[in-house]
């Protein structure tokens, strides 16, 4: 019997054998063509588009799983930085979550590859900004320090610097007072784009309402850049509208938590009413006054030119004398103040400048540069259209869509009919590149005005371009709240181009239908780049809706009330974007005033200013405050 028994054991054992060999070898024939062709394509992706392409390859290398372990590690050794990198993104996206002690040792792999890229100076300064990104995004607490010192080394090319900074703010748990003053120091650099880094992660970094002075101060900072960027519609500015939505939706939620339908009476909803009038009310005049402070400006500085343009009538000999000792230099001589026309030139030069020689990473960066400008550059945006390159020419008919959405006359209605007819032109244009065409599109969807909306929604139908088509429909979206093109919309979510199927989600995602995108957040909510930030940002959205739908349950009363409490929120935010907005625009009239020769005339227009300045509610305007007459 025992035998036997030992006789069946060894067959038995035999038989796994057998079956654990064919079974290993089954598996590595379906790892190793699955995982080298991922591999493959990887490589070849980024052999042909290099930096470009990067996430593109990790798209790839995303659909290697845990038992293809190796071969990412063995790819961290690759002759290809890029390569390498995409590899480590991968072991850091598969184990950052992952508490065993096999996760601490391929993390402890892929992390110091990354900070070793990321501190090599003599490296391209994307390649290590993106070292930088992904360690932000999957990276352990422990090299924030180390990022925060390649942050505070002025030597460093800035835009390494500043993906340093935001790196160090998103892997701090909490940073000190000397940090958050640097950081803060950021927020007012001349580039936009590395500020707008900053911000997001300043602004989104946890703060209790008991918080230091300085944090609330970083944090307050941060919202009104991220409110300047609200209105565009590039990625950059569609997250940071997300942003503030979410946070918006979400102090709206907190404050109705606990809240039972029978609670919420018809004076508690007169009471939010009330309180959202009085905000509403409250934007409407300051809006009015940015508008008011900054016409007043414009007068006072043609005012100033017409002084400075009037000669003094001397004697032919003592107008000679005084020409001479202009011209001279010396010390005594007074040399005439450049008039304020010339200062709007060269800024809307410098705004051209940054497109010119086709840079369109550049393009929103100068649209709002010229949006700044406001109608002080009528006349040179309207000479912008007229330019040669095609990037200066709708950058130029997209500030102008942005900045006259309200003609006051027939001239101004001229300048946008004309900058819609240019923006339509490009679109339209097959020559034209993908690109280009798709911003056109981006900017008549979002700035082009209802008179656009029903030739939008044609084109919206029949558009070939699937990036053209895509800023089409949620052009004519934003214009009409209709939703078209959903069939389109999904078949796009199947797009192998990774920049489709991004589009596609996002453009659903902006039309409230998170239920279509809602699978397919996975393939992006990965990426430490603000799309992916933007895909992250939809995904909490989608949490918050839901959250809000259930509210809504509560029946008709209770969903007026947290409406009205989202609603509150959105017009605060509104409000501290205006108040800015006029701070800066009395500042610029301040500088005009300042060249005026008769003292009581500038006594009179810096009272005008002054008392434009205070906020209702806080300290009411005089009813029969009124800009002074040019005579004073």
């Amino acid at each position: 019997m025992k035998r036997l028994l030992v006789m069946a054991t060894v067959a038995a054992v035999i038989v796994a054998g057998t079956w654990i060999g064919d079974s290993r070898s089954v598996l590595a024939d379906e790892k190793g063509p699955d995982v080298e062709e991922l591999m493959n394509d990887a490589a070849e992706t980024l052999n042909e588009y290099g930096m470009s392409g990067f996430w593109r390859a990790e798209y790839f290398l995303s659909k290697v799983k845990k038992r293809d372990t190796q071969d990412l590690i063995a790819g961290l050794s690759d002759k290809d930085i890029l390569f390498r990198m995409a590899c480590a993104v991968r072991l850091l996206e598969m184990y950052t979550d992952d508490g065993s002690k096999h996760a601490t040792r391929m993390m402890d792999k892929a992390e110091p590859l990354l900070l070793k890229i990321a501190r090599d100076k003599d490296e391209d300064a994307p390649v290590r900004s993106l070292a930088v990104d992904v360690l932000a995004r999957w990276g352990r607490m422990r090299n924030g320090k180390a990022l925060l010192k390649i942050a505070r080394d002025k030597d460093e090319d800035d835009s390494v610097r500043f993906a340093a900074a935001a790196a160090a703010t998103a892997l701090s748990e909490e940073l000190g007072e000397d940090e958050l003053k640097f950081m803060r120091g950021l927020l007012d650099s001349e580039n936009s784009r590395l500020r707008f880094r900053v911000a997001v992660a300043l602004y989104t970094m946890s703060a209790s309402k008991s918080a230091p002075k300085i944090v609330r101060e970083c944090r307050d900072r941060a919202a009104n850049i991220l409110q300047e960027y609200r209105r565009e519609p590039s990625i950059e500015g569609l997250l940071a509208n997300q942003i503030l939505k979410n946070v918006e939706l979400a102090v709206a939620l907190g404050s109705m938590k606990g809240v039972k339908p029978e609670e919420v009476t018809d004076e508690m909803i007169d009471k939010l009413q009330a309180e959202y009038d009085n905000l509403f009310a409250k934007a409407e005049t300051i809006t009015s006054k940015v508008k008011g402070v900054r016409a007043f400006a414009r007068q006072i500085a043609k005012k100033v030119k017409k002084q400075r343009e009037k000669k003094p009538e001397l004697p032919p000999d003592i107008n000679m004398l005084w020409r001479v000792l202009v011209d001279s230099g010396k010390p005594d001589a007074k040399p005439e103040s450049k008039p304020a026309e010339e200062k709007i030139e060269r800024q809307f030069d410098a705004a051209l400048e940054m497109v010119r020689g086709g840079d369109i990473d550049a393009f929103w960066d100068a649209w709002r540069k010229l949006v700044r400008l406001d109608r002080d550059a009528s006349e040179l945006l309207g000479a912008g259209m007229e330019e040669v390159g095609v990037l200066e020419r709708i950058v130029s008919a997209s500030a102008i869509l942005a900045i006259y959405d309200k003609p006051a006359d027939a001239a101004e209605k001229k300048l946008k009919a004309d900058a819609q007819a240019l923006l339509w032109k490009v679109i339209k244009d097959e020559q034209e590149t993908s690109e280009v065409r798709h911003l056109a599109t981006n900017a008549l969807g979002r700035f082009g005005g209802p008179e656009n909306s029903a030739q939008l929604l044609e084109y919206a139908k029949m558009a070939f371009d699937p990036f053209v088509r895509l800023s089409a429909i949620r052009g004519a979206y934003f214009m009409t709240g209709k939703m078209l093109g959903k069939n389109f919309l999904h078949e796009k979510l199947e797009s192998n181009d990774l920049d489709v199927k991004a589009w596609a989600i996002i453009t659903l995602c902006e039309m409230g239908d998170y239920e279509s995108a809602r699978n397919y957040f996975d393939d992006l909510k990965y990426e430490p780049t603000p799309r992916g930030r933007l895909i992250r940002e939809y995904i909490k959205a989608d949490r918050l809706t839901r959250k809000l739908a259930l509210l809504y349950l509560g029946g008709p009363k209770l969903e007026h009330a947290a409406e009205l409490k989202i609603e509150i929120e959105k017009t605060k935010r509104e409000i501290e974007a205006r108040s800015r907005e006029l701070e800066e625009a009395a500042k610029m009239a301040r500088d005009a005033i300042a060249g005026l020769q008769d003292e009581k005339e500038r006594d009179q227009a810096l009272d005008y200013v002054e008392s434009m300045l205070k906020i209702p509610g806080e300290e009411e305007v005089p009813e029969n405050s009124e800009a002074p007459e040019e005579g004073g």
